[in-house]
């Protein structure tokens, strides 16, 4: 096993070597094509001059793609770059009489090899770029928790959701879902910073937290600050612990000192108790407390 950790490692570092070296000869060729780009328009004249200047800056266009993630854009680019140039110059060859110089030629080949030099370059860039936006899918994925309110996010809420409803299947138990949004949130953004948006959305879970009872669970579902709380009750339940949050948010105190001036804070909420026949999965659960929201005005 030991022996087999060790050839591992030593592939790996050949690999890296490899790519270093590859890298190195990209940067290399590519300098290498820039510096002849640069001699053919200083040793041209007249027309030559002005042609050579143009297939140099289509040249620059498809290594800058070449830099960034438009790689096969880059290709195409330079494909049709030496395209158009060999047919230009065999027209002119043809049809007026002028000669191809040595010069012409260099153009056949400089696009495509300075922009495969850079993408020999870059390989290495690309990979890592990949590999960080995996990391991050994968951290996103990983992440059950909101920042900002310390509750659990909604994520963890649909995966502890359809274990409530196994639970509440089993032992015929009470169980309801209920959805706290605010309203006028659009005007709450235009008056407050980001930073105070933060601090009303942390004081609005606190007070909701503040009201309901230890078993019931809070969840922060959305970026505006709405609220999801699964509850071991019945819908008449919900509306006793409504009453109370109605009253926590209604405070004076909730919300002091967010703003210099004093701020109103109003919510609506939507409940629905479990009914298996309605409800067959979390989502379709979530979506029922949802449409109740707009019963209440």
């Amino acid at each position: 096993m030991k022996k087999k950790d060790e050839n591992q490692a030593n592939l790996i570092i050949r690999t890296k070597q490899a790519e270093s070296v590859l890298q190195d000869v990209g940067l290399l060729v590519f300098l290498g094509g820039i510096l002849a780009g640069a001699l053919v328009i200083a040793a041209s004249e007249g027309d030559a001059r002005i042609e050579n200047v143009v297939m140099f800056f289509v040249l620059g266009a498809g290594i800058l793609l070449a830099s960034y993630k438009a790689r096969y854009i880059a290709v195409v680019l330079g494909s049709v770059q030496t395209l158009f140039y060999t047919v230009y110059k065999i027209y002119q060859a043809v049809a007026n009489g002028v000669e191809i110089t040595w010069m012409s030629y260099i153009w056949l080949v400089l696009p495509l090899l300075c922009i495969v030099a850079m993408l020999v370059f870059m390989q290495t860039t690309y990979k890592t770029e990949v590999m960080t936006e995996m990391l991050e899918e994968q951290l996103r994925n990983m992440v059950l928790v909101d920042v900002v309110t310390g509750l659990y996010n909604l994520k963890s809420m649909y995966m502890d959701l359809e274990r409530q409803m196994a639970y509440s299947r089993r032992n015929q138990l009470k169980l309801s879902l209920m959805i706290v949004e605010l309203r006028y949130v659009q005007e709450l953004r235009s008056i407050l910073n980001a930073g105070q948006f933060d601090e009303l959305k942390r004081r609005m879970a606190e007070a909701i937290e503040d009201s309901v009872r230890l078993e019931d669970r809070l969840y922060a579902i959305d970026a505006s600050g709405s609220i999801g709380i699964i509850c071991t009750c019945d819908r008449g339940g919900t509306e006793i612990m409504k009453s109370r949050i109605l009253k926590k948010m209604g405070d004076r105190e909730t919300f002091e000192d967010i703003l210099d001036r004093a701020i109103k804070v109003e919510i609506k909420t939507g409940c629905f108790e479990y009914d298996e026949e309605k409800v067959s999965n979390a989502i379709e659960f979530k979506q029922k407390a949802e449409n109740e929201l707009q019963y209440d005005v």
